[in-house]
């Protein structure tokens, strides 16, 4: 590996491992198998919280959320973070954003003024949410739909996001597959590689939208798999909630789930799939890209999500103040010919992410965040990396307002999780039961010992107020 290579990050968003054929999904996913195959593939993976923003903001800054300050979804990120992304701009790689920011419009930190380009550390950025640009203005990508004729001129980003005549959020996507989210991403990014001088290396993130809801992959994505051949979540109808944090059960996770029939949850199986497969043939676009201009040999591409989905497991939808691993748990590929191949279950933190990316790079990161590279796992030094991975949440899930009444702070090892929801009790899983994650330990005299443990372990991790 050369000093300084280029890197190259897809993120999708949403998207629990088992949506990739390499970790044993069953999606059609032969680009991201490929990558899998010539990189390491973690399966021991987790974000920091189960939900975007807070889980974003680790992987920019290799902090937890209470450090970070991105409590809940569009909070801005606060001006005392630094990102990774400058640390890579500070030794001469051009940093290019295309996508999905989910921190906040872009604020100068020295000026307290609007970017009009890109937040810290991006040199540029290509926009595709209404939230990551200022009050009037509309994202890239909607104004690209509108130059395309694709929608209206007076739509707004419901136009693409929206599933028509569907009452629950899964069906097919309104946007043809040449115009699509994840498409325009990737005709973005070839643009970006047309335009690269080969003078300085890049930094190119990729942050999709997808296959977050609304579920609606194009045509003919949409009938790529069969739902009738789903085999629904066992956890769906085990699942009694009696002995867990009563907030899991307060909120829109659970109420949506409820409206569902079988038939919309195997429908929102089989559409996941297809915006998976999807993904798989637009990065393909990308790598191929890559080839083509002789850049891939000396790219480092790390494909990774910023959470999962819980897709009906434990009669639950979408993600909130739940810390099952359904939610937690990322695919995390990185690939490059001096990375050893192969499969690692070392667990890994999201906020491990910026770290190692900046040793990858050169660059130094500072040694007292929580974050701490895994780069020597990636070059076969070392086969594990943590004991444990903590993730907390923060937020009220109809609010997205900071400092809860009930905040929930979750630590897991290779067998055992502990969370605690302040105000509603605690729930300890041995990750060798099976169903996993439905019996609840805490009050097992048999596990004593081990709630105590962990506990301890927890309890120097999290923060004694938010």
């Amino acid at each position: 590996m050369t000093d300084r290579p280029n890197i190259l990050v897809f993120n999708p968003d949403q998207q629990r491992p088992d949506g990739l054929g390499c970790y044993g999904g069953a999606p059609a996913t032969p680009t991201i198998d490929e990558l899998a195959s010539n990189g390491r593939r973690f399966t021991s993976a987790f974000a920091t919280s189960p939900l975007c923003s807070p889980s974003r903001a680790s992987m920019f800054t290799g902090l937890y959320p209470h450090e970070h300050g991105v409590y809940g979804n569009d909070v801005p990120l606060p001006e005392n973070n630094t990102t990774f992304v400058e640390l890579l701009a500070d030794v001469g790689y051009r940093t290019e954003l295309i996508g999905k920011w989910h921190l906040g419009v872009p604020v100068d930190r020295h000026t307290g003024t609007l970017w009009r380009d890109a937040p810290p550390g991006f040199d540029s950025m290509a926009t595709a949410l209404e939230h990551d640009v200022p009050p009037g203005e509309e994202p890239d990508y909607l104004r690209y739909l509108k130059r395309e004729g694709v929608v209206d001129t007076d739509a707004d980003e419901t136009a693409w996001r929206d599933v028509p005549d569907s009452s629950v959020p899964v069906g097919r996507s309104a946007i043809p597959a040449e115009h699509h989210f994840t498409t325009w991403l990737v005709d973005r990014a070839i643009e970006f590689l047309d335009s690269h001088d080969d003078e300085s290396p890049f930094y190119l993130q990729l942050s999709g939208f997808y296959p977050h809801f609304p579920i609606a992959p194009p045509a003919p994505y949409d009938r790529m798999y069969d739902p009738d051949a789903i085999e629904l979540p066992e956890s769906r109808t085990l699942e009694s909630f009696e002995d867990k944090p009563s907030l899991e059960t307060a909120t829109v996770a659970r109420s949506d789930y409820e409206e569902f029939s079988e038939d919309d949850l195997r429908a929102a199986w089989a559409l996941t799939y297809g915006l998976c497969t999807h993904i798989d043939t637009q990065l393909g676009r990308l790598l191929e890209a890559l080839c083509d201009r002789n850049l891939f040999e000396d790219t480092v591409v790390v494909y990774v999500s910023d959470h999962g989905e819980m897709l009906g497991n434990h009669g639950l939808l979408w993600k909130g103040p739940f810390m099952y691993d359904d939610v937690l748990r990322v695919p995390l590929l990185v690939s490059h010919p001096s990375i050893e191949s192969g499969e690692t279950d070392s667990l890994v933190s999201l906020a491990d992410l910026p770290p190692t990316l900046a040793e990858l790079a050169g660059c130094s990161f500072p040694a007292e965040t929580p974050g701490q590279s895994f780069a020597p796992i990636l070059f076969g030094e070392r086969s594990d990396h943590r004991s444990t991975v903590y993730a907390e949440y923060l937020t009220d899930e109809s609010t997205f307002g900071a400092n809860p009444d009930h905040p929930i702070f979750m630590v897991r090892g290779k067998r055992y999780k502990y969370a605690v929801t302040d105000g509603q009790g605690e729930v300890l899983y041995d990750l060798d039961d099976r169903p996993a994650e439905i019996h609840n330990r805490a009050t097992d005299p048999d596990y004593r010992a081990v709630k105590r443990s962990v506990r301890t372990r927890l309890d120097r991790i999290r923060p004694s107020a938010v």
